[in-house]
């Protein structure tokens, strides 16, 4: 069974299992991001980063193809 993305249908919201369990840990570490993006800006990245980061390397491309954080929080900007 392939796990899918958030899925928004006319009524509601789909999420897949692995999401639901991801949102759930997520509210434990979210309060840690803004310290530690501020004391290690190359160590840190949001989910929505890493997202974005994996379309545009997808579409534009990226000479690398090992990226660390600070490779992903550049793609996210671009």
């Amino acid at each position: 069974m392939a796990l899918l993305p958030k899925v928004k249908s006319m009524h509601k919201v789909v999420y897949c299992s692995a999401e639901v369990k991801l949102k759930s840990y997520y509210k434990y570490f979210a309060w840690i991001y803004p310290i530690g993006r501020a004391l290690y800006p190359a160590g840190f990245c949001t989910l929505e980063e890493v997202g974005r980061a994996m379309i545009n390397a997808a579409g534009k491309g990226y000479p690398r193809r090992i990226l660390e954080v600070k490779d992903i929080v550049e793609l996210a900007k671009a």
